[in-house]
């Protein structure tokens, strides 16, 4: 694969404030192409409103203004997801996340990403011919 798949742990990092990690990831971006996907993006949102409101999801889903009061922060962090081009998670992809789980043992959203990146090394893999 010629680009990088940032996990969602990278952004989480660099939101925490870790110079280090933001200083990688800008160096990453200026010589390989970045991936995440839709999981990713998810999970970075989840923890973020998390660790921002102190209340556990059961609570937020119950105070949409507490949400709502959130989205300027939230806007800045998918700004920064926006760093790293979205995988599609398609049918193909889900089907070979079964796979994955099965053969495995993974959970279904590392099995996902696992699964994504499998089917994009198959992709450049045709692409190159090898």
């Amino acid at each position: 694969m010629n680009g990088v798949f940032i996990d969602s742990n990278i952004f989480l990092k660099i939101l925490e404030g870790d110079i280090t990690t933001k200083n990688m990831l800008l160096k990453l971006n200026s010589e390989k192409k970045l991936f995440r996907n839709t999981i990713v993006y998810s999970e970075v949102l989840y923890v973020f409103l998390r660790l921002s409101t102190g209340k556990k999801s059961f609570e937020i889903k119950k105070i949409p203004e507490l949400i709502r009061s959130k989205c300027p922060q939230l806007k800045k962090v998918s700004s920064l997801l926006e760093i790293a081009e979205n995988l599609s998670i398609t049918t193909a992809v889900e089907k070979i996340s079964a796979d994955f789980i099965q053969e495995y043992g993974l959970l279904p959203n590392d099995a996902l990403i696992a699964s994504n990146l499998q089917t994009l090394r198959d992709k450049e893999n045709r692409h190159t011919g090898q």
